[in-house]
């Protein structure tokens, strides 16, 4: 719902520690899927949209069938 947050936002939607939630952030941000701009006392965290990019070109790649969208068929009825 946000472009970005910071650390407390996602601690207050999770079960997690705080500190394991920052453990996290310094993970996808050193695998370079996400960036932390330091506001005052707290780091502001949004999706690398590079770092974002690659990892779904890896994975398409990985397996190439995870990611194709879905075809609706709205006239297919289920005959059970």
């Amino acid at each position: 719902e946000r472009n970005q947050c910071i650390t407390g936002d996602i601690v207050e939607l999770t079960d997690l520690a705080q500190s394991t939630v920052s453990q996290h952030l310094k993970v996808l941000r050193e695998a370079g899927l996400i960036k932390g701009e330091i506001e005052g006392p707290a780091t502001c965290y949004c999706l690398d949209d590079e770092g974002i990019r690659w990892m779904k070109q890896k994975i398409e790649i990985w397996l190439p069938e995870c990611c194709q969208p879905k075809t609706y068929h709205p006239m297919v009825l289920d005959s059970h």
